[in-house]
């Protein structure tokens, strides 16, 4: 994995990721194919938005590197980020 994720929020994980893959997005079609590699469910929209915001700040892509470099051998972070109710990250493959 070469650092690249996107951040987002959706009410329906699966299709976002097919969307993704179909290059229906412009900030991830350069980057397909992308898999989940982390997600996080919540009971209202405006409680993934908030944790989208967190999870795009500074200090959320760090937490967020540390996990994936603990869980997912070879991640090496880059610094950027994109815009997904779950919040979660996708990752290319």
């Amino acid at each position: 994995m070469h650092g690249n994720r996107y951040i987002g929020s959706t009410d329906n994980i699966e299709a976002r990721v097919n969307r993704h893959n179909k290059g229906k997005s412009k900030y991830t079609k350069g980057r397909r194919p992308w898999r989940l590699v982390y997600s996080e469910e919540y009971n209202t929209r405006r409680e993934a938005m908030a944790r989208e915001k967190i999870l795009k700040s500074g200090q959320g892509r760090k937490w967020l590197d540390e996990i994936l470099a603990k869980t997912h051998h070879g991640w090496v972070p880059k610094r950027s980020n994109g815009p997904d109710c779950k919040s979660g990250g996708l990752v290319p493959s």
